[in-house]
């Protein structure tokens, strides 16, 4: 799995900007909590039962998920929505979210082979600490005077769950027998980004579809040229 003080590993993400100086960080820390934000909102938008199924047909998934829900209702009655029902939409985000997660945990924890667990899976299964040469990057495990020395920390990358909700769940012999996932049995650094952060910002962006239109109004009024906002292109008549 490598060392996090320093570049490792010969396989590279193929991207348009320039690759990660360290994989295994990058990884961990990046790319498989960022790729959960949107299995998150996949949930919120639609509201299939299965979250293995492609999604290419409307009428696959014909009940809109909690946040396109809000967001219609905000659009049918053209004013904000009170607050027993924003309480209402906020709780249901939470309680989708963390149904995601679960989906999330039982499909990743079996992402091994006979080399071992994928980072995938140690990140999913809240592992990463048991990981001899990742264990002294582990920001909810390693001693401070470890982290003091380690260059890149693992906060986010610690992993999903806490070790004590994986102990319980790996028991489980199938999905619906695992135990009930609450806000508390995530990474609490995980947590804040995934459930109060990424709520927040659907509740917010409730606010922001009133006053949208006036918004596009205000720039498709102004004659093109003369906004701030648009490109000037200098063209060289010599």
């Amino acid at each position: 799995y490598g060392d996090l003080s320093k570049p490792y590993g010969t396989g590279n993400p193929v991207k348009a900007r320039c690759p990660p100086n360290n994989v295994v960080w990058y990884t961990l820390e990046s790319y498989l909590p960022t790729l959960v934000y949107g299995c998150i909102v996949d949930a919120w938008v639609t509201n299939g039962k299965c979250p293995y199924a492609c999604k290419f047909r409307y009428e696959s998934n014909p009940e809109p998920g909690p946040f396109i829900s809000a967001v219609n209702e905000v659009i049918t009655r053209g004013r904000k929505i009170e607050k027993d029902r924003v309480v209402m939409y906020r709780n249901l985000l939470v309680e989708r979210a963390l149904e995601r997660l679960k989906e999330i945990y039982w499909q990743w924890l079996k992402l091994s082979n006979e080399d071992g667990p994928s980072l995938a899976s140690l990140w999913s299964t809240g592992t990463v600490s048991e990981i001899p040469t990742l264990k002294p990057f582990c920001s909810l495990v390693a001693e401070k005077k470890q982290l003091d020395k380690a260059s890149r920390t693992l906060v986010l990358g610690n992993g999903m769950v806490r070790r004590e909700w994986h102990n319980k769940a790996k028991l489980a012999k199938n999905f619906a027998l695992l135990p009930n996932l609450e806000s508390g049995d995530l990474n609490p650094h995980f947590a804040k980004t995934a459930l109060m952060d990424l709520v927040e910002d659907a509740i917010n962006y409730l606010e922001w579809v009133i006053v949208w239109p006036t918004v596009v109004q205000a720039v498709r009024s102004t004659p093109d040229g003369q906004s701030h906002l648009d490109p000037v292109i200098v063209l060289d008549r010599s």
